[in-house]
């Protein structure tokens, strides 16, 4: 009769240890997998911000490759006629650059893929809205046989949204006979 009595006396001692214990545990694996979710979450919003830079950005440099061969391609010096319009500016004289006064939803730029004084046509993959780029005549230098031009080109472009915007530029310097 004695073992059956040490039976009954440790059922009356026990408070339940294993299941509080139980329960820290679960707890302490759900704030881990809540970490590891919000940290996943995260990790995949910088990835997708990344992408959608280097889409802008190779937008915009896609317009300004296309500029300089337009200017490349060109025969004649008064190709590069200043109108303030078409895309194609003086540079400034107000101290604001050029690029921070032009409104790039305006006709006065260049959409890619077209050039100055051409509608564009076609499309550019994923960016929502097309590449644009502005061309600025900074010099006339006159040479013994020609001229040398030299421009500022300055192209924009966006990612998969409007949200995300690149600008680069460069200069070019092309000899006319």
């Amino acid at each position: 009769m004695r073992p059956a009595q040490a039976i009954q006396h440790t059922r009356q001692t026990q408070c339940g240890t294993a299941l509080i214990m139980t329960l820290v545990f679960l707890l302490l694996l759900s704030l881990l997998g809540i970490t590891a979710m919000s940290t996943s979450t995260l990790e995949e919003k910088m990835t997708g911000n990344s992408k959608d830079q280097n889409l802008s950005f190779q937008a915009a440099e896609t317009a300004l490759r296309a500029a300089e061969v337009w200017v490349e391609s060109t025969t004649v010096a008064t190709q590069l006629t200043v109108n303030n319009a078409n895309g194609i500016y003086d540079p400034s004289t107000t101290g604001t650059e050029v690029w921070d006064t032009v409104n790039w939803s305006s006709s006065n730029v260049v959409t890619y893929p077209g050039t100055p004084g051409t509608p564009a046509s076609g499309s550019l993959g994923d960016v929502n809205t097309k590449p644009k780029y502005i061309i600025e005549k900074l010099t006339t230098e006159a040479l013994s046989p020609g001229t040398r031009i030299t421009v500022r080109i300055t192209a924009r472009g966006t990612g998969a949204s409007d949200n995300t915007l690149s600008m680069v530029q460069s200069t070019y310097a092309k000899t006319y006979p």
